[in-house]
């Protein structure tokens, strides 16, 4: 069923394993560890893991249940952070070198994959996003916009200008008929 270097799926000696891995069996602890080689494929974990794969339905249910079982996730959790614990030693020691007056002309790039591998490993910076839309149109110049974007239209549109309070900003009212008769209304 598989086509991945299944040689490379090792499920570590019990004193390597921590609390939530020693709480599966030998097959849960066998799907954890082969899903890093399956790219996250559950089904092909869950085949790997020995569990029955004779129906494609049967197969895809039972995958998905046993990769949404909590000690199962914990284990997930658990695994990853060790597989992945050098490696977020080696991206804070590639950041590190990229801060130094001597750094590589590939920089950009270099630093990219750091944060890309720390961002993964649950590591990552807190990105903020402000976003200020800023309208600078007066009231008159909307309601020229308005008039236009409604002057083809079959359905009069009638703007009602208000004089506006002291403390608010623009506030365009608009009111508009949709044709339909009183009558037809009702019914709908």
């Amino acid at each position: 069923m598989t086509s991945e270097p299944t040689d490379l799926i090792e499920v570590p000696p019990e004193d390597m394993l921590g609390e939530a891995m020693l709480a599966l069996n030998p097959r849960q602890r066998k799907f954890v560890c082969a899903l890093s080689v399956f790219g996250g494929d559950i089904q092909k974990a869950y085949a790997y893991a020995g569990y029955d794969t004779k129906t494609p339905g049967a197969l895809q249910a039972a995958s998905s249940r046993l990769h949404t079982n909590e000690k199962v996730i914990e284990a997930i959790r658990e695994e990853t952070m060790r597989r992945l614990g050098t490696t977020q030693l080696m991206a804070v020691s590639t950041i590190a070198e990229l801060a130094s007056p001597l750094h590589n002309p590939d920089k950009t790039l270099r630093l990219k994959a750091a944060k890309d591998i720390l961002d993964r490993v649950g590591l990552a910076g807190v990105t903020t996003h402000n976003i200020v839309v800023k309208d600078e149109r007066t009231t008159a110049n909307i309601l020229e916009a308005i008039r236009a974007l409604t002057s083809d239209r079959t359905v009069p549109v009638q703007i009602i200008e208000q004089p506006k309070p002291a403390q608010l900003q623009d506030v365009i009212e608009a009111e508009f008929d949709d044709g339909i008769p009183d009558e037809l209304r009702d019914l709908l």
